[in-house]
């Protein structure tokens, strides 16, 4: 029984691993569609500008939020 509890809570981090990453961009991959360097982005995570979920040091970025950010300030993505 405990050895099903572990498989199942496994099979549960992966697909929401999975479904963070369709829902969200990395630092770099944040860069990348908004034209810019990765320090900028962080930069925008740290002041709060840039909407943004933390795990510890990993930075992850709701695509939805960021494409509304990037489009009140005239970047259309």
């Amino acid at each position: 029984m405990l050895d099903f509890c572990k498989e199942d809570d496994k099979v549960k981090r992966t697909m929401l691993k999975q479904n963070v990453s369709l829902a969200t961009y990395n630092v770099a991959e944040a860069a990348q569609v908004a034209g810019t360097g990765t320090r900028a982005i962080r930069d925008g995570v740290a002041s709060g500008k840039i909407p943004s979920i933390k795990f510890g040091r990993l930075i992850k970025i709701p695509k939805a939020p960021f494409h509304r950010f990037l489009d009140s300030c005239g970047k259309v993505a």
